[in-house]
């Protein structure tokens, strides 16, 4: 694939030297304690999260309507999307989130940390445009803390232990352009800063200007997800995009297909189906995390299979199991991921070509050799090679029941297309090559042709239910949790344990029953989404002229299917 020339500019400009950790959003390939909330915010236990509304009244850019940010992200529903029911439910309750809606960032006018760039634009290829993209952001949260007294000590509640950490546990960013990313603060910011105390006008800003995170009131703020507008339904939207985002700071890693300027080999192609981090198209029919992605946060229930089993599965949505076939192994890093979906309350509305609903087998194979790596500078080396560009061979992929990759070669298609329903079978293709180009042949073969012993049969969709039951077969496994010991790369998060091939808290046992019940006391919120459970624990559209937020484009160019 052709690369963007401003990929090699960005690698050289950001390919310094790191502290010996791993980045974000990588499906915590680092299993170290020392990655929570230095790299990543916790993904399980209950968080409270700042959000910042950004206002720049500017050429043509809409106003941000308040009411209904306020509505999306302080609103417990479910009938409609919400974003605080959105991931409770995506975790099967073990993740909930409070967040507190602060008032408006406003500027009349092209902030003074963009008043160089022509049009308050940021042109893309125009490296020089970071260090002013990084004073934007620092500008932002001196104005929450100095002008609007936020006081960041109330947004560490979450740390490793259950309780305060010094770093906070979530910030989002909501801007008036068209924008997002996960924007990392740790490797930006740069002791290079006109930031001024304000107790002390001589003197650059403590908070603000000694590189690495910012901090205030004793709380490290090491990344921020930034969100911006959308246009889903032809009408302004700034809440979908961060919700994307701000799976990034808990963990979770971009899977779609990063479209190149020119030459791009796979036009239709958007990236991984059923998934939040793949071809969702940022509107109110919230799609939930795919299962490798909910596997690796502790969101999901995993039952890995050995032998024969014949298995009901309740919806995603609705606390159904993950069935795992197969296990790492030296030769191969692959194993195959099923789970139910169907449309649940406010999520997940499948359809068929027609509009009606539809329920059925999810099917993904992962290949953790072409997963997220624990080692420095791999945030980069994504923006570079994107986890899902190589659809014959990405890091997770949807395996389609006709076979003939028209998910890859013709684009979107209708859901019951991509989901396994009644007389769909999964089996090995004796002595068949490698998927490619010229072999689209989908199979349960591991990616260099080997047959991996994995067959799925007699599936049959309960509609009225949106339940499947499926036999299930995978070579035998004698301890379902032997490929989750560090330093596997999907060896559970610390503080965690693996019970029957789940990552769980320690003492806390099985999650056959798709989630624990509720910890004495608490209640649900009267959404009667999913059982919960006691805690287990960047990139937009690439136009020129998008406004103050165009550079951060920089560190995540890639195309949105259209609305």
């Amino acid at each position: 694939m052709k690369k963007h020339p401003l990929f090699a500019a960005l690698a050289a400009v950001l390919l310094v030297p790191l502290a010996a950790r791993a980045d974000f959003i990588d499906l915590w390939a680092n299993k170290s304690p020392s990655e929570m909330g230095a790299r990543k915010e916790p993904a399980l236990g209950h968080s409270k999260v700042l959000l910042i509304p950004v206002q720049i009244n500017y050429g043509t850019n809409p106003p941000l309507d308040l009411p209904r940010l306020k509505q999306f992200f302080t609103e417990d529903r479910s009938d409609a999307f919400r974003f605080r029911s959105f991931f409770r439910l995506a975790s099967l309750g073990r993740f909930q989130v409070d967040v507190d809606v602060m008032d408006p960032i406003i500027y009349d006018g092209c902030p003074t940390s963009l008043a160089g760039q022509a049009g308050c634009t940021i042109a893309r290829g125009d490296i020089s445009a970071l260090q002013a993209g990084m004073d934007f952001v620092r500008d932002i949260f001196r104005r929450a803390k100095y002008e609007r007294k936020i006081d960041f000590s109330a947004y560490d509640i979450n740390g490793l232990e259950g309780g305060p950490d010094g770093f906070i546990d979530g910030v989002m960013i909501v801007v008036n352009v068209p924008t997002g990313i996960a924007f990392p603060i740790w490797d930006l910011n740069s002791v290079t800063c006109s930031f001024t105390d304000p107790a002390n006008p001589s003197a650059l800003d403590p908070h603000l200007c000694t590189g690495g995170p910012f901090e205030f009131d004793h709380v490290k703020i090491p990344a921020v997800a930034i969100g911006g507008i959308n246009y889903p339904d032809g009408q302004p939207h700034s809440e979908y995009i961060v919700a994307h985002e701000f799976s990034h700071l808990l963990g979770a890693a971009d899977l779609y297909y990063e479209h190149p300027n020119s030459e791009d080999p796979y036009p239709n192609f958007q990236g991984l189906h059923f998934s939040t981090m793949g071809d969702w198209n940022y509107d109110e029919t919230a799609i939930l995390h795919d299962a490798e992605t909910r596997r690796a946060l502790g969101w999901a229930d995993v039952h890995v299979v050995s032998g024969t089993e014949t298995l009901t599965l309740l919806p995603a949505a609705a606390g159904g199991q993950v069935v795992k076939l197969g296990m790492l192994t030296p030769q191969h890093k692959e194993y195959f991921l099923v789970e139910a979906r169907a449309a649940h309350a406010h999520v997940d509305n499948l359809t068929t070509a027609a509009g009606t609903p539809t329920a059925g087998l999810a099917v993904y194979h992962v290949d953790w050799s072409q997963g997220p790596l624990a080692r420095d500078g791999s945030f980069i080396d994504r923006l570079l090679h994107c986890l899902d560009c190589d659809p014959y061979h990405p890091f997770i992929q949807n395996l389609e029941p006709d076979g003939r990759f028209s998910f890859v070669t013709a684009g979107v298609q209708p859901d019951d297309v991509m989901l396994f329903r009644d007389g769909a079978t999964v089996g090995p293709s004796l002595g068949a090559p490698p998927l490619s180009k010229d072999n689209k042949e989908f199979n349960s073969n591991y990616y260099d042709g080997t047959v991996s012993g994995i067959t799925i049969t007699n599936v049959h969709v309960d509609d009225a239910t949106g339940s499947v039951t499926a036999t299930f077969t995978a070579p035998s496994v004698a301890d379902p949790c032997s490929d989750l010991v560090s330093p596997s790369p999907i060896s559970c998060e610390p503080g965690l344990t693996c019970i029957d091939g789940s990552c769980v808290v320690p003492g806390e046992g099985g999650l056959a029953d798709g989630g624990l019940p509720l910890p004495p006391g608490k209640s649900d919120g009267g959404t009667g989404d999913a059982p919960s459970g006691k805690p287990c624990g960047c990139s937009g559209d690439a136009t020129p002229g998008l406004g103050a937020l165009g550079l951060l484009l920089a560190l995540g160019l890639r195309r949105r299917r259209a609305a």
